[in-house]
């Protein structure tokens, strides 16, 4: 379920969608079809166009606002995503936000030590910070059990990109759509959560086809990215 925060944003969002559509037909316009949104949706997420009666949960705030559809949203609206989202805005852009912001844990070592890791966090098991760990700023609020995972593999292009860090919650309720931090082959990895089941790779040059993980090798999803600047 979308937090408080994240609620706040999608009635932001909202707000400026309506008077998007009053200003439309004030001038003899148009006014934007949900039904067009939710087609932009399903394409910038590679499924079919999402219905209306998700956008409505979308615009208040009953479903998640995901990097894409907040993409989607102010593209078609014609403003900032930070107009309506600062939490979205700052992971785009791969910065720390300094007055709201949670230090969050990243799980490094092996490929070996950090699927360990991972497979812990799935059993529902608490885990020690060693002192001195790495941490990464996530702007917002998450639970203290999320944790930053280095992206390292294509699979998941464009959402996740290698080189990037994936900030994981395994507190979060899963959501059809959702990327996610799963164990496979007994190494970390990720995947798009297509409901019950099962999940799929979103890079096209992966032909792969939908396959299944039991449900103790979910690590949780991914709440946001932290992309590094150079």
């Amino acid at each position: 379920m979308p937090t408080q925060e994240e609620k706040q944003e999608c009635l932001r969002l909202n707000n400026l969608y309506k008077n998007k559509v009053a200003g439309q037909i004030a001038h003899n316009e148009t006014p934007i079809d949900q039904a067009m949104i939710g087609v932009a949706i399903g394409q910038i997420e590679g499924k079919p166009p999402i219905d209306q009666s998700r956008i409505s949960q979308i615009l208040t705030g009953y479903s998640k606002l995901t990097v894409e559809r907040a993409i989607v949203f102010s593209r078609i609206i014609g403003c900032d995503i930070k107009d309506f989202s600062p939490r979205i805005a700052t992971l785009l852009a791969g910065v720390p936000v300094i007055d709201k912001q949670e230090r969050v844990v990243v799980v490094e070592g092996t490929k070996k030590e950090i699927s360990a890791v991972a497979t812990k966090i799935a059993q529902g098991k608490k885990l020690k910070t060693k002192k001195g760990a790495k941490r990464l700023a996530y702007p917002g609020h998450c639970s203290l059990e999320t944790k930053a995972f280095y992206v390292d593999g294509p699979q998941m292009e464009p959402e996740l990109t290698v080189g990037s860090f994936a900030f994981v919650d395994p507190l979060e309720e899963l959501e059809t759509g959702d990327s996610v931090a799963i164990i496979r082959a007994d190494r970390l990895t990720f995947a798009r959560y297509m409901g019950g089941d099962y999940y799929e790779v979103s890079n096209p040059k992966f032909a792969e086809k939908p396959f299944t993980v039991p449900l103790e090798c979910v690590v949780g999803p991914v709440i946001g990215i932290f992309i590094n600047k150079r």
